[in-house]
This record gives structure tokens, C-alpha cells and sequence, in this order.
């Protein structure tokens, strides 16, 4: 019987609160519950809810290599580097 692999996406956000906010960086690890052309929300492990902005430099990576966007779905474990 083959097991499903798991499928770990880092997400590299720019996340534009206030680019002067120190270039901070903010790591969330989590399931990704929803997401658009225009943002991604997380379930944390801790079972909160965060959401990042999406921006023309964010970057999408799969196993240490580029992918696109539309590979990336709802019920995805992901790790999230984002700047506020």
C-alpha cells in the first residue's frame, strides 16, 4: 500500500503593514484553510488563525525549489516567512 506524501510548501510573503516595520521577520507553520490571488490563511499547530497578504514578490517554494501559486490548496501543511 503506497502512503500519501506529505507536502510541505514555504511560502516566502512580503507581508506590507508598514514596510518600516523593522523588516521583522514572522514564521507561521500550520494548514493552510483558505487562499486567494490576494492573501492565505493559516490554522497554527496552536489552533489559531493567521492570515499573510500576498504580494507580486512573494515566492512559493516545494521541497527547496520554486513552484506556482495554483499548486498550492486549501488543507496544505505550509511554513510561512513573512516580513510585517
Amino acid at each position: 500500500m503506497k502512503r500519501p506524501a506529505v507536502i510541505f510548501f514555504a511560502l516566502f510573503v512580503s507581508v506590507d503593514f508598514a514596510h518600516a516595520a523593522r523588516h521583522r521577520v514572522v514564521e507561521i507553520v500550520g494548514t493552510t484553510v483558505f487562499i486567494d490571488q490576494a492573501s492565505i490563511a493559516v490554522r497554527k499547530l496552536d489552533g489559531g488563525l493567521r492570515t499573510a497578504i500576498l504580494n507580486d514578490s512573494s515566492m512559493f517554494l516545494k521541497d527547496d525549489s520554486p513552484t506556482l501559486f495554483k499548486y498550492i490548496h486549501t488543507g496544505d501543511p505550509v511554513v510561512i516567512h513573512a516580513t510585517r
